[in-house]
């Protein structure tokens, strides 16, 4: 890894380890940690709740498929999912 990313990896562990992250994604907002489901809409409601005067944007609708755990783009319908190993 180049210096420079080394250095933004540091700063950004350092960054997490200060805020209490200890699992990823983890969305903070002004300085709280914020949780909401795994959907577009869902995270969007939380970001647009923080703001003092809701943008316009924050009227679109977005989809309500929950992110699916582990990796990839997969998503779910379900607003849980269990992981398995197997």
């Amino acid at each position: 890894m180049a210096s420079d990313g080394v250095t933004m990896y540091n700063t950004e562990v350092t960054n997490a380890e200060n805020q209490g992250v200890s699992g990823s994604p983890t969305l903070i907002i002004n300085g709280v940690q914020a949780s909401a489901d795994r959907s577009p809409e869902a995270i969007k409601g939380v970001i647009c709740n923080a703001f003092n005067t809701v943008p316009s944007a924050c009227s679109q609708t977005l989809d309500t498929n929950q992110a699916s755990a582990g990796f990839g783009s997969g998503s779910s319908s379900s607003s849980s999912s269990a992981a398995s190993c197997g």
